[in-house]
Order: C-alpha cells, then sequence, then structure tokens
C-alpha cells in the first residue's frame, strides 16, 4: 500500500522524550533508504510496528549508519554552538534528532529495529555497544538539554563509529 498513510507510534518507540502522537507517513518514500526528518525520528520502525511493508535498515545498516554519522558530524558544532552560547532550550531539538541517530545507529548495527520501550533488555545484550552504553544513553535521554549530556551525546558517538567501523572490518576479513 503507497500513499501517505496515518501510522500509530508502535509501543516499542514510547518514550518521554518523543511525542506518542500517530504520524503521517509516506509509505513509498521509505521502500528504499532516505535519511528520516525530525518529525518523524524512526519512520522505519514506525512502519514495521504496524505491519507495513517497507526498507529495513537493520538488515544492511552499512549506508544508512553512514549518513547517520556524517550528519552527526555536520550537526555537532552547531549544537555545541548552543550550548556554548547558554541557548540549551534550543539545543533540545537537535539534542533530540541527534540521540535519534545514535539510537538508530545502534539498534541497526546490531540488526534489530530500535525499541525505546525495551532499550535496556535489548540494549543489554548487544554484541556491539560502547562501553556503559545503558546507563550513559539514559541520562542523555531523560536530560538532553544539559550540556553534559551533549558530552556523553559525542562521545557514544565516536566510540560508536569506532566499533562501525571495525565490525565493518571484521566482516570484509570474513568475506
Amino acid at each position: 500500500m503507497n500513499g501517505k498513510q496515518l501510522l500509530c507510534v508502535p509501543e516499542a518507540l514510547f518514550h518521554p522524550l518523543y511525542d506518542h502522537d500517530s504520524k503521517s507517513i509516506e509509505v513509498q518514500d521509505f521502500q528504499i533508504w532516505r535519511f528520516p526528518d525530525a518529525a518523524v525520528p524512526f519512520p522505519y520502525e514506525m512502519l514495521y510496528g504496524n505491519g507495513v511493508e517497507g526498507y529495513q535498515p537493520w538488515s544492511s545498516p552499512e549506508i544508512p549508519i553512514k549518513d547517520m554519522l556524517k550528519e552527526w558530524k555536520k550537526s555537532e558544532q552547531s549544537i555545541r554552538l548552543l550550548f556554548a552560547g547558554r541557548y540549551a532550550k534550543e539545543a533540545h531539538e537537535p539534542m533530540k534528532q541527534a540521540m535519534s541517530w545514535l539510537l538508530s545507529s545502534l539498534f541497526w548495527l546490531n540488526g534489530i529495529p530500535v525499541n525505546l520501550k525495551g532499550l535496556q533488555r535489548e540494549a543489554g545484550g548487544f554484541a556491539v555497544k560502547p562501553v556503559n552504553a545503558i546507563e550513559r544513553l539514559e541520562f542523555i535521554l531523560s536530560s538532553p538539554s544539559h550540556f553534559s549530556s551533549f558530552i556523553q551525546l559525542s562521545e557514544l558517538m565516536q566510540e560508536l563509529e569506532k566499533q562501525f567501523y571495525k565490525t565493518l572490518a571484521l566482516k570484509n576479513i570474513r568475506s
């Protein structure tokens, strides 16, 4: 089924940081990899959770994760400047969006869709994850408008990038 559809936010994506209102999604836009916009942070999981056929980036995450890492590098400096200028309120939305990139990259790297509701359970068992990832993720999710959350997010993105490229290298060696 193509066209714009109003989809409920699946329970797996319930988290106080992200709103739970139904989202209108242009389904055909997500049949291939397309970078998600800020209005719908987890569109592929939205489709999956509603039983709508769509691209599943967790099945082949290399290009999506590279794109998210590139986007983070573009956004990191502007978020840093917001905090430097003491514009914490203005940093909230970009932090929320960057957090969705981190969560997507982390889950997809481990071959599964994002599950915010089962974050501890799911991510706790990941083979590939930064050190103390769960505690650090929960800290950032609970207070994204704090500069210390930005620092943690930045460090997690760096660590995840290293692990991503290590995983790719190991995969290439094995094939």
